[in-house]
């Protein structure tokens, strides 16, 4: 889990740590702190996935087959402004289940 300065970092706000390299910035596991050499390292490999994000819609069901859809999708993904809507990941695998958002306030709402 990445934390600066106590608080805990949800995806956006751990890629925009990144790029400022806020000091303060830690990461957590469930040992605790993990050592600045293997955090560096963790920062440099998931920095450059920390660009599109995307959720499911129904998080209380993650092992299930059929999952809770939206106009037939299945995912929300937060897409920055002006960049283009990704219809395939790694090249291979098409991304036929988002509804697409620019708003963190639609991305990261809070749980009823």
């Amino acid at each position: 889990m990445p934390v600066l300065n106590g608080i805990p970092l949800n995806g956006v706000e751990f890629q925009q740590a990144i790029y400022r390299r806020d000091s303060g910035l830690i990461l957590i596991n469930k040992q605790g702190e993990i050592g600045e050499p293997d955090a560096e390292n963790y920062i440099k490999w998931v920095g450059k996935y920390l660009y599109y994000f995307d959720i499911l819609f129904d998080q209380q069901n993650l092992n299930s087959e059929k999952y809770q859809s939206v106009n037939g999708k299945t995912k929300l993904m937060l897409v920055l402004a002006g960049s283009p809507e990704p219809d395939v990941f790694q090249r291979k695998y098409p991304i036929n289940c988002c509804h697409y958002t620019h708003s963190l306030n639609d991305f990261y709402q809070i749980p009823d």
